[in-house]
C-alpha cells in the first residue's frame, strides 16, 4: 500500500471516530497508536491535521464536557475530574472546567438532592453513599446533612 493512500485511509478513519463525540488531541493520538500501531510522529501528524481542520478542538471539548457532565448529568466535581482525566485532558484545562461550575449553584443542587433522596425514604447512610458515587465531596455532603439535622453534629 502506498504511504499517501495509507495516510488518507487513516485520516478518514480518524475523522469518523472523532465526529462520534468530542475528543481531546491526546485521546485521539492514543487511539491511533493503539488501534493502528502508529508511531508517535505518525499519530501526531494525523492529530495535527484534525486540529487544523477543526475536527478536534480543545475549547469545544471543554464546553461539551462542562455541559454534558455538569449541566446534563449533574455529576459532582470529583467524578467530573476523573472522567476528564480519563480523556487525557491536561490539568490546566480540567481546572478551567471545574471552575466553570458555580459554587452556589453546586451547593444548592447538592442541598436539594440530599433532601429529595432523604424524603424518598433513603437512610442518611444511603444518601451519603449515593452522592459519593456521583462524585460529590464527602465533607460538603456531611456539612449540608448536618445543617438540615439529617445526621448529628460531631461532638
Amino acid at each position: 500500500m502506498e504511504p499517501e493512500l495509507k495516510m488518507e485511509q487513516l485520516l478518514r478513519k480518524a475523522i469518523r471516530w472523532c465526529i462520534r463525540t468530542e475528543r481531546t488531541p491526546a485521546e485521539a493520538k492514543a487511539w491511533l497508536k493503539r488501534k493502528y500501531h502508529l508511531d508517535d510522529s505518525e499519530a501526531s501528524k494525523i492529530v495535527s491535521l484534525l486540529e487544523q481542520w477543526g475536527i478536534i478542538d480543545l475549547n469545544r471539548f471543554m464546553e461539551y464536557a462542562y455541559y454534558e457532565l455538569w449541566e446534563q448529568k449533574r455529576y459532582g466535581r470529583l467524578k467530573i475530574r476523573g472522567l476528564l482525566e480519563s480523556h487525557m485532558l491536561p490539568e490546566p484545562f480540567i481546572e478551567v472546567i471545574i471552575a466553570m461550575i458555580d459554587d452556589e449553584e453546586y451547593a444548592q443542587f447538592l442541598r436539594n438532592k440530599i433532601l429529595e433522596l432523604y424524603e424518598s425514604g433513603l437512610s442518611a447512610q444511603k444518601v451519603l453513599s449515593r452522592l459519593l458515587s456521583r462524585g460529590f465531596e464527602k465533607d460538603l455532603i456531611v456539612e449540608i446533612m448536618r445543617e438540615h439535622g439529617l445526621i448529628p453534629d460531631e461532638e
